[in-house]
């Protein structure tokens, strides 16, 4: 069995704050394989689990995040329709029928059908509960200091203590190339949200810790995705905070 390697990197495209790459690399057997994923052009990012011990609540925030909304099938069709009619123009009204009336009479049943399933989509599609989380992009910002200032700018509260609980790990390896870092922060004072487009956008919950998986699974119900790092590293805080209430008991 061999190492595997990478061989070389090419840039597919390359936007604002993404760039998709075609990654040419050897594998356990020797064999060049391709293998295509996105990159973010700065890869550190960082979350924070936010707790106020003194209403014993945590602090998560709402955000509608366009990749993970669903398109109404209806609008797709509806352009299919067009383009459709668009043709039709250029063809004699024999050619017409014979070719496009079946076509137009199942459309038509079908854009009736996905009516009615897009009505079903939530009212909530698109909206993501997550921990607040930013990029390191500040030039020479420490990642503890870039997670305070998101803390502030997302959810308007400061974290006066904070600790790691993990250090740069994959978000997901076999897509794109972020390392995130995420702590836990408490002794919180509330300074105010930052105001900007992208910060009136956002909605803060504070939850107890109580009840927090219950108003996880209540949030799904309702329609919202949840992000993946929200249940387990709120289960480690939670981790965090019981082992100090033990301590403090034993020390009375």
């Amino acid at each position: 069995m061999q190492q595997p390697k990478v061989i070389r990197r090419e840039l597919i495209y390359i936007g604002k704050f993404l760039q998709m790459v075609r990654t040419v690399y050897s594998d356990h057997e020797g064999r060049e394989r391709i293998w295509e994923s996105a990159e973010r052009k700065n890869r550190d990012i960082v979350s924070i689990v936010l707790y106020d011990r003194n209403k014993d609540e945590f602090i998560l925030i709402e955000q509608y995040r366009p990749p993970i909304a669903r398109e109404p099938v209806r609008s797709i069709l509806y352009d299919f329709s067009e383009a459709i009619g668009s043709l039709q123009k250029k063809m004699s009204k024999l050619t017409q029928l014979k070719i496009f009336g079946p076509l137009l009479e199942k459309l038509s049943s079908r854009i009736e059908q996905v009516s009615k399933e897009d009505e079903s989509i939530s009212a909530n599609d698109g909206m993501v509960i997550e921990l607040v989380a930013g990029v390191c992009d500040v030039d020479g910002e420490a990642k503890m200091e870039a997670v305070i200032r998101e803390a502030i700018e997302e959810s308007g509260w400061k974290p006066q203590r904070v600790l790691i609980i993990s250090l740069d790990e994959s978000v997901s390896a076999g897509m794109q190339n972020e390392l995130l870092t995420t702590f836990f922060g408490t002794d919180l004072i509330y300074v105010g949200k930052k105001e900007g487009w992208e910060e009136n956008g956002i909605k803060v919950h504070s939850v107890s810790r109580k009840v927090i998986f219950e108003w996880l699974d209540e949030q799904k119900r309702q329609g919202k995705t949840i992000d993946a790092k929200v249940r387990g590293n709120i289960a480690l805080a939670i981790r965090i905070i019981d082992e100090e209430e033990n301590i403090k008991y034993a020390n009375k």
